[in-house]
């Protein structure tokens, strides 16, 4: 049904004259009612819940996006660095497990002004440990885990110097069993090395899929945990707020 319907004028004051100028507003009556229908229309997609991997960004905007956001970490214990990769979710400073250790703190830093903040919660199974976060940009979940096919990009402080971005494609979810995992674990094609642990995993749109973990030697591939293992962590370590750890013993 037409949105447009055009106005009759009567026999007593319709005229001629009336009528053109009836027709000479038509066509600009037709454009604000086409613009009024696709502001409306934009209003609907906004607010229906569009998934985030309808909105990507640039290729630009998206490693710069991991540049800003990706945090060099280190522990330190018992006289021994650790140096990775984190980033900061929900006032969360999301890292890997093996890079904690038995530490209490952290430092976190872009490599500049680093922050010591404690460590909330750490679980080996998972590989997943999370701090108070610092100052920094801050990161959002996908609307979904990572499936099969889908391009990413990973992001980690190579061997704890400088940021490095690179793209990658998730080749598979397994179970994590065989690589010491408790839970699933995807394997991306995309080579990454030491320094990467910790770092995130985001999707076209910005949104983190996953953390990296680790890499398999044999296939190359990289291992990370998906986000939807994250978030369920992230709530537990949430409500942990653990009491601060005993001093290692180095014996």
């Amino acid at each position: 049904m037409s949105l447009l319907s055009r106005e009759r004028g009567s026999a007593v004051v319709g005229s001629v004259a009336a009528s053109e100028r009836g027709r000479r507003r038509d066509p600009f009556a037709l454009g604000v009612i086409l613009a009024c229908v696709a502001v409306f229309a934009l209003v609907i997609r906004f607010t229906s819940g569009v998934s985030s991997a309808d909105a990507s960004l640039d290729p630009a905007e998206l490693r710069a996006l991991a540049q800003q956001s990706t945090l060099r970490v280190a522990t330190g214990a018992c006289g021994a660095v650790v140096l990775g990769s984190g980033f900061v979710i929900d006032e969360q400073l999301f890292t890997n497990a093996h890079l904690i250790g038995q530490a209490n703190m952290v430092k976190a830093d872009q490599p500049i002004d680093p922050v010591l903040v404690p460590v909330v919660a750490q679980d080996a199974g998972s590989d997943l440990a999370v701090a108070v976060a610092p100052p920094a940009v801050s990161l959002v979940f996908a609307d979904r885990p990572p499936v099969v096919g889908d391009a990413v990009v990973l992001a980690g402080h190579a061997d704890g110097g400088a940021i490095e971005v690179r793209d990658g494609l998730i080749a598979n979810r397994v179970d994590g069993t065989a690589y010491g995992f408790s839970n699933d674990i995807v394997l991306i094609e995309g080579a990454t090395r030491g320094g990467y642990s910790g770092g995130p995993v985001l999707d076209l749109s910005g949104s983190v899929v996953a953390i990296l973990s680790g890499f398999d030697r044999a296939t190359g591939l990289t291992i990370a945990v998906p986000s939807d293992v994250m978030l369920a962590f992230g709530d537990w370590a949430d409500s942990q707020r653990r009491e601060q750890r005993p001093a290692p013993d180095c014996g």
